[in-house]
């Protein structure tokens, strides 16, 4: 039966003394009331990622930047009004037998204006300025999803190395238990004079380097408890309290399919796609440089302290622009240029990107199958070393060999048992590199 041990341990027998544990910050139950999943764990850590909402406000500021090119291409409106005070210039002028007063310029002058700019887009500026922004906005979008998986990704590696942890802390445990068994037995055959002095020294010293493994193994769950809580950006000293994995393990892995299927969907090869698209509309967008811009406009004023001889307050005016640069010393073919030649190497990023991706998924399906086959391994060593305690602990209690033979065979099992909790997170570890290399998936 597997025991599930937490730092919980009050105190470790040592020489018939008392050695204090760590204060307990980590447990690890298959009581699932009130205990955190791997699925909870991803969750939490997605929720709180400081790298995930950096870049999710960077997809809203893509998008952002979508708006604003949108807008660039549609009508503009502007208003104004402006009141001046100046010095009033006016003469008289005869008018028969009277005398008219007629006003230059009157001492407060109030005017409010109206007027429309709309660009046409006859060369099509601003619809590929439009492109390359929903581009970026993809781009982006794809950075999102990246961080994403890597968060994923590290939260399971750190919860795989609490499980690993604690399952070296059981192993120690129980060398430790077997290592106070094999002391109480030599100190009855000692006592029987069955034994030398020797035999129950030995198994002191056992005791005593079992203990300290454990010590370590103690030391080694804390540190793995303050970097889960690190992976889920939440302080170091919380308490960590998770359920185990039972997981089986299997060697079957479909490396040319999921290959396939990684060539289609990992980020980097869709953002390398991109970045081919960005550089054939930047070569046309670079193009237009020398191009004519064309723009309609028109106005409205309104003066309402009428002056001179007119009286009309009222005025508009509409209008088209053209600005042309005719000359502008090869700057426009150097852009061109350039933008020419950033398109040919991000041609050369995406198979780059395609051979790196297919390296990496075919490697870690390896890592895959070579772990569930050392964890196969690792239990049929487990299986003679458990049988060849039995055997030895059975000849030394009949009196047909040292207690050198026992403890031997005490030490092979511990290694068999540390080897096999190895092996299993290992292989996770192994399948969440495998996910990770497949742009990645929630489960453990």
């Amino acid at each position: 039966m597997r025991l599930f041990v937490s730092l919980l341990v009050g105190t470790i027998l040592f020489g018939g003394s008392a050695l204090a544990a760590p204060e307990a910050t980590v447990i690890v139950s298959p009581d699932a009331e009130g205990m955190m999943t791997l699925d909870q764990a991803v969750e939490i850590a997605l929720k709180n990622s400081e790298t995930v909402a950096i870049n999710r406000e960077g997809l809203v500021s893509a998008h952002a930047k979508v708006r604003e090119v949108t807008a660039s291409g549609l009508p503009t409106v502007t208003v104004a009004g402006q009141v001046l005070r100046q010095k009033e210039v006016s003469f008289s002028l005869p008018m028969g037998d009277t005398v008219q007063e007629v006003t230059i310029s009157p001492k407060y002058s109030r005017v409010a204006q109206a007027s429309v700019n709309q660009i046409l887009d006859i060369f099509g500026l601003v619809r590929k300025a439009k492109q390359m922004a929903s581009i970026g906005e993809q781009i982006q979008a794809l950075n999102l999803a990246r961080s994403r998986s890597e968060v994923i990704f590290q939260t399971r590696a750190a919860y795989y190395n609490v499980l690993r942890a604690n399952g070296a802390v059981e192993v120690a445990t129980a060398a430790v238990r077997e290592a106070e068994e094999q002391l109480r037995l030599a100190r009855a055959f000692v006592g029987e004079g069955a034994s030398p002095k020797f035999d129950q020294t030995r198994a002191e010293v056992a005791l005593a380097d079992k203990q300290q493994s454990l010590i370590s193994a103690l030391n080694t769950l804390q540190l793995a408890g303050a970097a889960f809580n690190n992976a889920l950006a939440r302080p170091v000293d919380t308490p960590v309290t998770i359920t185990p994995l039972d997981d089986a393990v299997s060697r079957e892995v479909d490396i040319a399919g999921q290959t396939e299927k990684a060539l289609e969907s990992r980020p980097e090869i869709l953002q390398a796609g991109l970045g081919v698209k960005a550089g054939r509309v930047n070569v046309g967008l670079q193009k237009l440089g020398n191009k004519p811009t064309v723009a309609l406009t028109g106005a409205y004023s309104y003066n309402f302290t009428a002056s001179g001889f007119s009286t009309e307050k009222g005025n508009w005016n509409t209008g088209i622009g053209v600005s042309w640069p005719l000359w502008d010393s090869g700057s426009t073919r150097a852009k061109v240029d350039g933008a020419k030649a950033d398109a040919r190497a991000s041609e050369l990023q995406v198979e780059q990107a395609r051979r790196g991706v297919a390296l990496e998924v075919r490697n870690a399906g390896l890592q895959v199958q070579t772990a569930a086959d050392r964890y196969d391994v690792a239990l049929k060593v487990l299986d003679q070393a458990e049988e060849a305690l039995r055997l030895a602990r059975a000849r030394y209690q009949n009196g047909v060999s040292t207690q050198l033979e026992v403890i031997d065979a005490e030490a092979a099992l511990t290694a068999a048992q540390f080897n096999l909790n190895n092996s299993r997170y290992d292989y996770l570890q192994a399948r969440a590199d495998f996910d990770r290399a497949l742009m990645g998936r929630l489960s453990g």
